[in-house]
């Protein structure tokens, strides 16, 4: 694949998800969370936990959700979420 480090596949990973590949999406944001380094703070942790969060919230899996969003340590937006969640 040509996108093989954190920074191809979180943006691949949005492109999945603007696509409704909602699938898709949420395996490229966890195999950037594979990866060490990344030029976007975040790419390879808490900001690609956060959108596989999102996806799963938005599916109405909460059980999976909270668990993502747990992954995203102190990321404010994914503290809103959970507080949003319990």
């Amino acid at each position: 694949m040509p996108y093989e480090d954190a920074d191809g596949y979180f943006m691949f990973g949005h492109v999945y998800m603007n696509l409704g590949n909602f699938d898709e999406a949420v395996r490229c944001f966890k195999k950037a969370t594979e990866f060490a380094d990344s030029s976007r703070p975040g790419a390879n942790s808490f900001a690609a936990w956060f959108n596989i969060g999102v996806i799963y919230e938005v599916l109405g899996f909460k059980e999976k959700a909270i668990k993502a969003y747990k992954k995203c340590n102190d990321y404010d937006p994914a503290k809103e979420r959970l507080k949003n969640l319990r």
